[in-house]
């Protein structure tokens, strides 16, 4: 696990700790549900943090016995068991805001509040920085997640400020009003972690710019006169690929797999690369045509 990526995760796990206890104890205190709501928010952020601080620990593991290709896929796989808890929560903090809402319960009306999400919009804004500057430094998949979470969560704090400013001045409904909007959020949220993360674990292809690197990569080892099929796939943060190239016909065998082990050692060279499959074929008149799936 790189430096960067372990001092980010646990600046983020910590941070979110810190916030859960500041919102829910305020929250609680004053039985504000937009700030209860985006307390809960903070928990689900909590155990994402963690599971992504483990996830990458077991990412970075060498193959074994039981898993010869590797661990990348418990990244994914652990941003969609997230997803599920997110979902939970989310339904859970609208059944209780929608109930608010009807019934007219409401909370103390309390600056002491307004103060609680100033603290944590200024925190989140703080780490918001931090793990953009990480990111750019690393471009892990685990730390983008932890970016947008960051900038989501200032945008909740607006929501929750507009509501509770709002409440205080005698609007009671504006705090079963936010707890509303925070829920919606939390949803969604849910929904884009579970459909993202499964792309990784049912593996999608990758963006049309790694073929071009692969074809661009192979092209320019030598003996290789061209691509036939180009095939390519997430194995969870990373890719597998598959690569038919054209070599002279006339080789012998030993020639023309060393052709295809340098193809395949320039291809796994590449930092995204986990695995290169390489199938050689003569290249027979002008049929150096490239296909890809």
């Amino acid at each position: 696990m790189k430096l960067i990526e372990k001092r980010a995760s646990l600046i983020t796990i910590a941070a979110n700790t810190f916030l859960f206890i500041l919102k829910i104890s305020v929250g609680l205190t004053f039985n504000t549900i937009s700030l209860i709501s985006d307390a809960m928010n903070s928990l689900t952020d909590i155990i994402a943090s963690t599971a992504v601080y483990i996830s990458i620990i077991v990412s970075h593991q060498e193959p074994d016995k039981d898993h010869q290709f590797g661990h990348t896929r418990s990244q994914p796989l652990a941003g969609f068991l997230v997803a599920i808890f997110t979902a939970v929560v989310g339904f859970e903090i609208l059944q209780n805001s929608l109930t608010r809402l009807i019934t007219k319960e409401h909370g103390l009306p309390s600056t002491i509040t307004i103060y609680t999400i100033c603290l944590v919009a200024a925190i989140k804004l703080g780490l918001f920085i931090y793990t953009y500057i990480a990111y750019n430094a690393n471009k892990s998949i685990a730390l983008k997640a932890n970016l947008i979470d960051h900038r989501n969560d200032i945008f909740i704090a607006g929501i929750v400020f507009i509501g509770l400013f709002t409440f205080n001045h005698g609007y009671y409904f504006a705090d079963a009003g936010a707890g509303i909007l925070i829920s919606f959020y939390i949803l969604y949220s849910g929904y884009k972690i579970a459909r993202e993360n499964m792309d990784f674990i049912m593996g999608i292809a990758p963006p049309d710019k790694v073929f071009e690197l692969i074809e661009k990569t192979a092209k320019k080892v030598r003996g290789v006169y061209g691509l036939n099929d180009i095939r390519a796939h997430m194995l969870g943060t990373k890719i597998e690929c598959e690569v038919h190239i054209y070599v002279d016909p006339t080789l012998n065998i030993q020639e023309a797999h060393d052709i295809g082990k340098r193809v395949q050692d320039i291809l796994e060279s590449i930092d995204a690369i986990q695995r290169a499959y390489i199938h050689i074929d003569p290249a027979i008149g002008e049929k150096h045509r490239k296909r890809r799936f």
